[in-house]
């Protein structure tokens, strides 16, 4: 192996390292940058990413759902007495 091989090794190990550490410490997005830096086929990353990204649709999700309920109050219609609908 030439040298340049084992730095670059040794960069991609310290790399995922810090992605780990960031996920033990729940700061889910920093380590999904960290982890988008590295080959998707060193180690277990392609994976990694792939539940990160998940999970965080998934949060995301959750949030826009409880935004818009505490700040859009619900729309319901009413017909009216000629039969037409009207927003109450």
């Amino acid at each position: 192996m030439s040298l340049p091989e084992r730095g670059g090794r040794a960069d991609a190990a310290s790399t995922y390292e810090k992605g780990r550490s960031l996920l033990r410490e729940k700061r889910y997005v920093e380590a999904l940058k960290v982890f988008r830096g590295l080959m998707p086929d060193y180690r277990d990353v392609r994976q990694i990413i792939q539940i990160l990204e998940k999970n965080l649709q998934s949060e995301a999700e959750s949030h826009y759902k409880t935004g818009l309920s505490t700040t859009v109050p619900a729309i319901s219609t009413r017909r009216s007495r000629s039969g037409r609908r009207r927003c109450a």
